[in-house]
């Protein structure tokens, strides 16, 4: 009997959560942001780019944390 393939009615859209210790004006984080325009053109893989700089990271990184937010990156 050969197996049946599962035809799912929509796609499943893959998003990974980046909290980044640059701002979005900063040189970095200018250069991060076209890395990930890149990224998801090649891969299809979308990434949430929160843009924290250095005071929000290491404030927020912990609360956010212990609520169960999720991030799946951060740097």
């Amino acid at each position: 009997m050969k197996p049946q393939r599962l035809m799912l009615p929509h796609r499943v859209e893959t998003v990974l959560v980046y909290w980044c210790m640059w701002e979005a004006t900063e040189p970095q984080g200018q250069a991060l942001k076209e890395a990930i325009d890149a990224f998801t053109k090649d891969t299809g893989i979308a990434v949430d780019v929160q843009f924290k700089g250095r005071t929000g990271i290491r404030e927020g990184l912990q609360p956010a944390l212990d609520a169960g937010t999720n991030i799946d990156l951060f740097r």
